[in-house]
């Protein structure tokens, strides 16, 4: 065998073997990351809700809700609707003390935990709106113009109608809400303001027209 023969023939032994190692340590690698992968499917804490202290609570008043892993979320909802915290801030994994907002329909308590999994608690709240009432009214009313009422709550109305006719808001506060005139049609020298509240009975209350006719 001639020295060209003879190294020929051990490089490609060696390059065999390279080759097998290689393959070798392909297949360990491959092994090891699925082991790894099963190793490590956690499952992440949810919250738990259990129950509330109140399931009518008033608008403004703060309830319990008790559960297990409640620290796993940040935020606590009616619906859609976020309930805040109290102040100083009381939660644990066993409870959590929040406030129910002034306007909020009824609805589930639900919770979406830090890794995106939300829990349907299956518990429904109904909050009572606090009751509105009007206890000042327009001297008069001007087509096409705005008219104020003061009173309580009012930011808790269902609706307001003006000879029979339904208007919009343009501000609401708790104190004081103005609506807006623009296509009412008025055809006599008084008209009826009607104030429907969420909760609370409908007030009533004839005002002078300023003027008659469409406001288009």
């Amino acid at each position: 065998m001639n020295t060209k023969q003879y190294f020929s023939k051990n490089f490609n032994r060696l390059c065999g073997g390279s080759l097998c190692l290689a393959a070798a340590a392909l297949m360990t690698v491959g092994c090891d990351e699925d082991d790894f992968s099963e190793d490590y499917d956690i499952e992440f804490p949810v919250a738990e809700i259990n129950y509330v202290s109140r399931l009518n609570p008033d608008a403004g008043d703060t309830i319990v809700i008790f559960g297990n892993e409640l620290t796993s979320t940040s935020s606590f909802f009616i619906g859609t609707k976020e309930l805040p915290f109290t102040a100083p801030k009381v939660f644990d994994d066993k409870r959590a003390i929040v406030v129910i907002p002034r306007i909020v329909e009824a609805g589930e308590i639900v919770t979406t935990n830090r890794y995106g999994r939300k829990f349907e608690s299956g518990i429904f709240v109904s909050p009572a709106f606090a009751v509105a009432k009007v206890t000042g009214w327009p001297d008069e009313l001007v087509p096409g113009e705005k008219f104020t009422i003061t009173g309580e709550n009012l930011d808790m109305l269902k609706s307001v109608k003006v000879a029979g006719q339904a208007v919009n808001s343009t501000s609401i506060a708790e104190d004081k809400a103005t609506f807006s005139l623009k296509g009412v049609s008025f055809d006599a020298a008084v008209a009826t303001i009607s104030v429907t509240p969420k909760n609370g009975e409908t007030q009533t209350q004839e005002v002078a027209v300023s003027g008659s006719g469409s406001t288009d």
